[in-house]
């Protein structure tokens, strides 16, 4: 009996059987002692309580000055707890400033959970922030429970005044001079506004005068028909469409009809598109002697060259020939009504 009371007793419990049965204690008497001693050391053992505070890091401060008020809980793991919401004022005259995220750890079967926030006030005074209310929920339980933190209390002391001194004007902004990198961008600013100044004005006065012959406008000093048909037969001559260029070949052919336009009908050929061209030839041709479709010739030979440089087309060679005849009977048709270029 002795080696089993020492056996199952693994407190000091034990020891006490011990002693007993060195007394000559009758054996089930000592065995009912240590059952009654076990079962109430393990029914006293504490059970792990959920524990929430709430405090400042100072409870007086100045107006205006921050200090931190920490939010701290603990509950045993599996349990479930919320912190409180912080709203945007703690009672009456205390401010939030800003709300810290929620750190979470755990050790030796205990959550904590803790949450900084920021306060202030602008309000002398003692002002008394309510206890927060923290909700959760035991392992097993149904039923949610809620703890409070306790109340705390903020001083807040305003600046002191010496109304004896009166009442003083504010004091004007102190004139600090000007260091020289705070001027160096405006000197540098206005160094590159004089030197643009003096080199557009050598530049407009020191260059070189252009001859006479360039500031004149540049007409040809045969008549335009000829120069047209003098181009006709050169570029004839120096088949480009048999070489493979045929949108270069297009390009000049067109190019000859327009600059012969502009200069017997002074029609404005530049940066205009045919159908303009037509148009201003229409209108021209109304009061002049020109022989019956040539219109149809000039509209040939500027869409032809038109579908050949933006739309890829490839002509057929004898559209390329075409092209040619008609540009040069176009010039032929429109002698009679053109007077001669100085």
């Amino acid at each position: 009996m002795r080696r089993f009371c020492l056996q199952r007793c693994c407190s000091p419990c034990a020891t006490l059987l011990v002693l007993v049965a060195c007394l000559s204690i009758p054996a089930s008497f000592t065995l009912v002692m240590g059952t009654l001693f076990v079962h109430t050391a393990f029914a006293q053992e504490p059970q792990p309580s959920v524990r929430f505070s709430a405090q400042l890091d100072t409870t007086k401060l100045l107006i205006g000055m921050q200090t931190i008020l920490r939010l701290r809980a603990e509950y045993p793991k599996g349990s479930a707890a919320v912190l409180p919401s912080i709203a945007d004022t703690l009672g009456s005259g205390v401010e939030v400033v800003e709300r810290g995220s929620i750190d979470s750890s755990e050790h030796e079967g205990m959550v904590s959970q803790e949450q900084a926030i920021v306060i202030t006030s602008f309000t002398p005074g003692t002002h008394t922030i309510e206890p927060f209310t923290l909700a959760y929920t035991k392992p097993g339980a149904l039923a949610q429970s809620t703890i409070f933190s306790p109340a705390l209390n903020l001083t807040v002391d305003g600046m002191a005044i010496d109304s004896s001194q009166g009442l003083k004007d504010i004091k004007a902004p102190l004139d600090v001079p000007l260091s020289f990198m705070e001027v160096l961008p405006y000197i540098i600013v206005g160094v590159l506004v004089i030197a643009a100044l003096v080199g557009g004005v050598y530049y407009f006065h020191k260059r070189p005068a252009k001859p006479r012959a360039e500031l004149a406008h540049q007409q040809p000093r045969r008549p335009a028909h000829e120069v047209a048909l003098e181009s006709l037969e050169r570029l004839k001559q120096e088949r480009l469409w048999q070489k493979g260029q045929v949108k270069e070949y297009h390009t000049q052919l067109a190019d000859i009809i327009r600059t012969y336009l502009e200069h017997a009908y002074s029609i404005k050929t530049l940066e205009v598109t045919s159908d303009e061209i037509l148009r201003q030839y229409q209108r021209h041709r109304t009061a002049l002697v020109t022989a019956p479709g040539s219109s149809e010739l000039l509209r040939f030979v500027l869409s032809q060259a038109d579908m050949v440089k933006f739309a890829r087309f490839q002509p057929l060679p004898e559209d390329n020939e075409k092209a040619l005849h008609l540009a040069i009977e176009f010039v032929n048709l429109t002698l009679p009504s053109l007077p001669e270029d100085l």
